[in-house]
């Protein structure tokens, strides 16, 4: 076997297959399933892993013969959010911010604006945790199915930050202001039943394999039903439940996090996060 490693750097390919491995690809029958896989970590996101989820739903957007997009994640969760190590290491190590606007921009909006664009059905398999871009890119999702130990978690305020990838639009979309406001700062944490109740999700499973015939059964529905009026309806209802001020939303979002990004509350929360203390907040 070549080693992988030249004059001290890792080798393209090497880097790009490992970070192919963290997102499964699989199509079964019409539908396509994504399924995030970092286990190890609740399957939290890397650049590579999100560049690779969005090149996988555009290329399906443009196949006929998938008709319904599955999300999911590997082992115990759905998705721990952005990998701290790898998109806030320097926050925490050095005290360098970091350009979350960018960061957003160019990872995270193109997952939301590529689900809310497909012409299939995304459907959201939710099997555990969901916390912070993990959140909101499971609720962006057309359909979502969780099971009964499924939660959903927002720290962003506990490092210094708000609300981004659309999570303040969808939240307050179902939740109305004061609701998501009580979500975002006091609580954190919400269950699968409590989000059902607010319209968003769709169902709840006692398990992964109760979850699992009912997911294979609409998967079903939607491949028996005619393809133009799948996607058309799945449009007119975005446009119908206000999607189109979603842009401006996570427009807004990014120049928040950008100027939240660079303040010492962040660097103090961050740096807190990684030494598993309490922050200390100017």
């Amino acid at each position: 076997m070549k080693s992988a490693r030249r004059n001290g750097k890792i080798n393209d390919m090497t880097t790009a297959s490992a970070s192919q491995q963290e997102l499964l690809i699989e199509k079964k029958d019409s539908a396509l399933w994504l399924t995030l896989n970092r286990p190890e970590t609740l399957n939290s996101l890397t650049h590579g892993m999100l560049k690779n989820l969005f090149k996988a739903l555009k290329n399906a957007a443009n196949d006929t013969s998938i008709r319904s997009i599955v999300l999911t994640g590997s082992g115990r969760g759905f998705c721990a959010g952005a990998d701290l190590v790898e998109f806030m290491g320097n926050v925490a190590s050095k005290g360098e911010a970091m350009s979350f606007q960018k960061e957003l921009d160019e990872f995270f909006h193109p997952i939301a604006q590529a689900i809310k664009e497909a012409p299939q059905i995304v459907i959201a398999r939710l099997n555990g945790t969901c916390a912070g871009a993990g959140s909101s890119i499971a609720l962006h999702c057309d359909i979502k199915l969780a099971t009964t130990d499924t939660n959903f978690y927002a720290a962003f305020a506990k490092i210094g930050l708000a609300p981004d990838t659309g999570a303040s639009y969808l939240l307050t979309q179902a939740l109305g202001y004061s609701k998501a406001l009580e979500f975002f700062i006091f609580r954190g944490k919400a269950t699968a039943a409590e989000f059902e109740s607010y319209g968003l999700i769709n169902k709840i499973f006692e398990s992964t394999g109760v979850l699992d015939q009912a997911l294979n059964s609409w998967i079903k529905q939607i491949e028996e039903l005619p393809r133009q009026a799948v996607t058309l309806t799945k449009r007119d209802l975005r446009l119908a439940s206000g999607s189109k001020d979603l842009e401006d939303a996570m427009a807004y979002e990014a120049r928040v996090q950008e100027f939240l990004g660079h303040t010492p509350n962040h660097i103090e929360g961050t740096r807190a996060f990684f030494e598993k203390r309490t922050p200390r907040f100017f």
